[in-house]
């Protein structure tokens, strides 16, 4: 009989052996999607400040409200993105990298939802050979911003001016206060561009608006998380420089974006790269398997599975090993009441509980 594995590792808890459909919208193909890109870009960063290299972050938005939809919102800021570091930035951006030492860049799409709709926004990390002086930067700045600022008002849109902005990344100390928390700078980095899926600020994550909707039954959350879906669906959401990426030999090589070839002729490698990284393996510990009938009983327990996923995260297993042999006991229910279409009930066993324990 078929099982799914349950693990918990410091970045959240994580199953196996289920069927991935690869979207990074996906509430369980997400985290494991966004970890893994998260290691690949850790490795990056590591690599290029080991080999001398510099780093400046920064972030592309828009301004927003509550009647925008969200489609529009990612349209305009792929617009802006676009015209700002490759695609339409095209000669523009290729004079920048020459004039400034731009040896590549990476950027990660984000969302969460808040009281003003929507607020997308993308986390570049710029790879440089050498620190820029502060004209350069201001330089820099003035000319990515404003092609990114052009491209938005084009569509009725304007970028937020508070956002606008490159900081160096010399060492952890440097960052902003809000970055997800972990062990140096590259680690940081590398963090707060993939991982907008475990952080705790304000609005909330494509995740967390479903886990609501499990708890109240807001139809307008479950809503809200469709239109995201459908708009994310198609779209590139991240991207890692592939002349980088093979000199340091981290992870396999990218389509190469940034000389201004269309983002469209690569779509179907972004996508299947998201299919592979949903199939990685999660790592951390294996605290039990659940048998697949049991799981089929929590799937349809309304708020069991978002339950079971934070009481492991948080480290409660007695009370998530509860809450399991509770839909075993109900799946046995119904394998007498409704025959063989229900199989005898398997106990999960626990693998790792008291290692896990002793950390």
């Amino acid at each position: 009989m078929g099982s799914v594995g349950v693990h918990r590792s410091a970045r959240g808890t994580y199953f196996s052996g289920l069927q991935t459909c690869g979207h990074s919208t996906c509430p369980v193909c997400g985290p494991t999607i966004r970890e893994a890109e998260r290691v690949r870009l850790r490795a990056l960063v590591e690599a290029h400040l080991e080999a001398g290299g510099s780093l400046y972050v920064g972030v592309l938005t828009l301004s927003h409200g509550p009647r925008d939809r969200v489609e529009d919102l990612m349209d305009a800021l792929d617009s802006g993105r676009s015209a700002a570091i490759g695609g339409t930035g095209g000669s523009r951006w290729a004079k920048d990298r020459r004039d400034f030492g731009v040896q590549g860049v990476a950027w990660h799409r984000e969302e969460v939802h808040g009281r003003n709709g929507w607020h997308v926004h993308v986390h570049l990390v710029l790879f440089t050979s050498g620190p820029l002086t502060s004209e350069a930067l201001e330089a820099l700045q003035k000319r990515l911003y404003g092609r990114h600022r052009d491209a938005l008002e084009a569509r009725g849109f304007r970028s937020l001016e508070a956002f606008n902005g490159l900081q160096e990344v010399r060492a952890p100390e440097a960052l902003p206060g809000y970055l997800t928390k972990a062990d140096g700078a590259a680690d940081r980095v590398a963090a707060e561009s993939t991982r907008g899926d475990v952080k705790t600020g304000k609005g909330l994550t494509p995740g967390r608006l479903l886990q609501r909707f499990v708890e109240t039954g807001d139809m307008d959350d479950l809503n809200r998380w469709r239109d995201l879906e459908a708009a994310a669906a198609g779209r590139r959401w991240r991207h890692l420089p592939a002349a980088l990426v093979k000199r340091y030999g981290v992870g396999t090589e990218e389509p190469d974006l940034e000389a201004g070839t269309e983002e469209e002729e690569n779509l179907e490698a972004a996508e299947e790269r998201d299919r592979a990284d949903a199939k990685t393996v999660t790592g951390g510990v294996e605290v039990f398997r659940i048998p697949l009938t049991t799981w089929r009983t929590l799937t349809r327990t309304l708020g069991a599975v978002g339950k079971l996923r934070h009481l492991v995260h948080v480290g409660d297993l007695e009370a998530a090993r509860a809450l399991v042999e509770s839909a075993a006991r109900e799946t046995a229910r119904r394998h007498r009441d409704r025959g063989p279409a229900w199989a005898r009930h398997v106990p999960p066993e626990p693998v790792g509980v008291d290692r896990l324990g002793a950390q």
